[in-house]
């Protein structure tokens, strides 16, 4: 376990996001689809067909990370407690701009029971570091539409899985319409992990 590292640093104030995200499906594992699971799937170059690429989501309005573990403290005889770790939950809140009939067709018919690994960029201008990106490694879409009318903002719900076997060195050199050259960029997230926050100068 890495040690905490903070500091001081006023670059690193910053009050907005990004609109943009990606999402890629892969296996249950976290693993990219082979060629042969993504004809099963409906990819490919033929006409109607999808590119098994990074597909960008609707723009973003807002989103929200949560990692909640809850803490349970449980007393001895005495009455000390002692707290214990108790189930953590990652997801990831994401509300679109876009109210058409392919976004809503995504969130409840086309996305449901499949894995996807998402990169969402978390600020629209550099901080100290660069741009700030968080990775998923794997996440299943809740099927279920939130759109209040005539508020047009429907809401995707990503449930985040832990991760049973280390992805390691993901490669992100097919990232484009970021703000970021992901040239020679890669992603690792360990094993017991759900994601990765990480900076691009």
């Amino acid at each position: 376990m890495a040690a905490p590292k903070l500091s001081r640093n006023a670059k690193n104030i910053i009050g907005l996001g990004s609109g943009r995200m990606l999402i890629r499906e892969v296996n249950a594992d976290g693993t990219l689809l082979s060629a042969a699971e993504q004809t099963a799937a409906g990819y490919g170059t033929g006409p109607g067909l999808t590119a098994y690429v990074w597909m960008e989501m609707p723009i973003v309005k807002d989103s929200n990370l949560k990692d909640d573990t809850q803490i349970e403290k449980k007393p001895d005889e005495g009455g000390d407690k002692y707290p214990i770790e108790g189930e953590r939950e990652v997801t990831l809140e994401v509300t679109s701009m876009q109210r058409d009939t392919d976004t809503l067709r995504a969130i409840i018919k086309d996305m449901r029971g499949k894995y996807f690994e998402i990169l969402k960029e978390n600020t629209s201008r550099k901080l100290a570091k660069g741009h700030q990106y968080l990775y998923v490694a794997i996440a299943q879409v809740e099927p279920k539409l939130d759109v209040k009318l005539p508020n047009p903002d429907p809401k995707f719900m990503f449930n985040a899985i832990v991760v049973s076997t280390a992805i390691a060195n993901r490669d992100l050199a097919a990232v484009a319409g970021m703000r970021s050259d992901f040239t020679g960029k890669t992603v690792s997230v360990a094993s017991g992990e759900y994601y990765e926050l990480f900076d691009i100068a």
